[in-house]
């Protein structure tokens, strides 16, 4: 596969629109609680196929500008992958083709005064039958400024890799995908298996890259699985008393 672009980004905010409105604003422990978060679309200047999320409104800038940096670094290292390896291929400098782009957007799959959870989507092709989809979930606790990662979300001492992969392996199992074997290789109890996970109200949503559990032809595979599904393994601090989310 050979690539044919090499993308120089200078970072301007551009703001285009609120996506969502949170009631928040800060409690006496300076955590984030009631008002209004507003999140707004950033572009990249010169490419309007790339696009992340941006907090105002925060109410406490150093929380806001965590989640905006954070973003923004996500997006950064996916434009530095990419010229990384069109660079490997000699094609430093030439502008974006027909055959070569880079397309990065998001969801918000969940949010409350509290949290907020981003996925984001994107589409990587550099000529030859197909390109790559691009998947990396962002979840963030606006009480404490701080990124969730899977572990965070499960109490310590739970085997929540064993309850998330039985689950998994059974949903996809139902599914018709294909190979049985690559379900289980794919969908197996590790924890780089389970990487891109993104939280609702209702449930963890977990994404699986191309070829992880089925073959490409299938399409990209999505589970959700439900908090009462999970309940004896999460870990109830953050979905009921930080999130105020029933478990």
């Amino acid at each position: 596969m050979a690539f044919c672009l090499m993308l120089i980004f200078t970072f301007v905010i551009v703001h285009i629109g609120a996506k969502r409105e949170a009631t928040k604003g800060v409690d006496e422990d300076g955590y984030i609680s009631t008002s209004t978060v507003m999140i707004t679309s950033v572009k990249v200047e010169g490419d309007n196929n790339i696009t992340y999320p941006s907090i105002t409104g925060s109410g406490n800038k150093e929380i806001q500008d965590s989640f905006n940096n954070g973003a923004k670094k996500i997006v950064d290292d996916e434009i530095k992958s990419f010229n990384k390896l069109a660079g490997e291929f000699g094609n430093e400098g030439n502008k974006n083709t027909a055959n070569n782009s880079l397309e990065l957007d998001y969801q918000i799959t969940g949010q409350n005064s509290n949290f907020i959870s981003i996925k984001f989507i994107g589409y990587l092709y550099g000529g030859g039958a197909h390109g790559s989809n691009i998947n990396i979930s962002y979840n963030f606790d606006l009480r404490t400024g701080q990124e969730i990662k899977l572990a965070d979300l499960f109490r310590p001492d739970s085997n929540y890799l064993n309850a998330i992969s039985d689950y998994t392996i059974n949903e996809l199992k139902s599914r018709n995908l294909g190979d049985s074997k690559q379900i289980e290789e794919g969908a197996s109890p590790k924890a780089e298996n389970f990487k891109t996970v993104n939280i609702s109200d209702t449930g963890l949503l977990f994404t699986f890259e191309d070829y992880q559990v089925a073959p490409y032809v299938v399409g990209q595979q999505t589970v959700i699985i439900l908090f009462e599904k999970l309940k004896n393994t999460l870990n109830s601090k953050f979905f009921i008393v930080n999130w105020q989310i029933k478990i």
